[in-house]
């Protein structure tokens, strides 16, 4: 990455000039992510809330602790398209096509969908998706989900922690 700047001047004959000056800022610019992520991945595992991390194609490539405890999934299980797998069944086709319809389109959506705790059980789970961008203008979304006691078309009881997806 380079910066560049110009410096206008006069020469000795008095003449206008401009003097460009180019900076590689390639290695600032890759440790200030760095610790963007560093702090991030901090933040993340300090929360009693569960996050993961996908790319724009829903590829996983983080998750925090809280996941890990809930779902029970392994390393190999939760990346790739781990999200997915500890949905329902029922609940996996219509929940990738919410966010295939988010990512696409550069809306939102909500649904209810089951997610599967480490014992096995499957809980209600309101799933909320929002789309953002980051400076360069590439996409990136950020998911809740609110654990509901029962399924209905409106959330009669939140329970429990959030659960939040970002995608990068």
């Amino acid at each position: 990455m380079i910066e560049t700047y110009d410096l206008p001047f006069t020469d000795v004959n008095g003449s206008p000039m401009i003097l460009k000056m180019n900076f590689d800022i390639t290695k600032r610019k890759l440790s200030q992510d760095a610790l963007r992520k560093e702090q991030f991945h901090a933040l993340a595992e300090a929360m009693s809330q569960i996050v993961w991390i996908t790319r724009a194609d829903g590829w996983n490539i983080y998750f925090n602790h809280q996941w890990v405890e809930y779902t029970g999934l392994t390393l190999e299980e939760r990346y790739g398209h781990g999200w997915n797998k500890p949905l329902h069944p029922n609940d996996q086709k219509r929940a990738w096509d919410a966010w295939q319809n988010e990512v696409h389109n550069n809306g939102s959506y909500s649904l209810e969908c089951r997610l599967r705790r480490a014992d096995g059980a499957y809980r209600w789970w309101l799933v909320r998706g929002v789309l953002f961008f980051n400076e360069s203008g590439a996409k990136t979304s950020g998911l809740v989900l609110v654990p509901t006691s029962t399924r209905s078309s409106r959330l009669k009881k939140k329970l429990g922690y959030q659960i939040f997806i970002i995608v990068v």
